[in-house]
């Protein structure tokens, strides 16, 4: 969604502070991380007076580009890989298990893995639980996008996500 106004004045600083960045807090309808603020775009515009007795007028021309996501703008990583942890993490143990394949045989395969690190126990095997557990997908979720509060932008657009929802045929 694109918003366009023109503003009287304009700082550098503004477009550092308030572009690429992730909302923080509610705003005009949409959830905290729901939308993301493009790089903001400015240009300085003239508009000539058509009389002599007038002056020109200097504005300038501010693009605010928003991407909006039904869920958040998390990066959620899926946990698997060749290699798992032995045992789960410990707070008290500084030092970090040794990761080892997940093949006996010594070759790479993926898998998928525990929230902590460690693998599923499946039928068949050497573990505990011979039975085996259910595997669910478990992911990992970073915040890779900066977060600031955007009320102080002064955008009314009350826009919410959900009503933008609409079904493809």
């Amino acid at each position: 969604m694109r918003f366009t106004r023109n503003e009287q004045v304009f700082d550098a600083r503004y477009a550092l502070l308030y572009g690429n960045t992730i909302n923080k807090t509610n705003w005009n309808g949409l959830l905290p991380r729901q939308a993301w603020l493009k790089p903001i775009k400015a240009t300085h515009m003239v508009h000539l007076s058509d009389r002599f007795d007038t002056a020109d007028i200097l504005y300038w021309k501010v693009r605010y580009e928003f991407v909006l996501k039904a869920s958040t703008w998390d990066l959620a990583l899926l946990n698997h890989g060749p290699r798992y942890l032995t045992a789960p993490r410990e707070s008290t143990n500084p030092i970090p298990l040794k990761l080892r394949f997940a093949d006996l045989d010594g070759y790479p395969e993926m898998d998928l893995l525990k929230a902590d690190g460690t693998r599923f126990r499946r039928p068949g095997t050497n573990d505990e639980n011979d039975a085996g557990e259910p595997i669910e997908p478990t992911f990992s979720v970073y915040r890779v996008r900066r977060e600031v509060d955007w009320n102080p932008l002064l955008i009314d657009i009350n826009l919410p996500l959900n009503d933008l929802k609409k079904r493809r045929r």
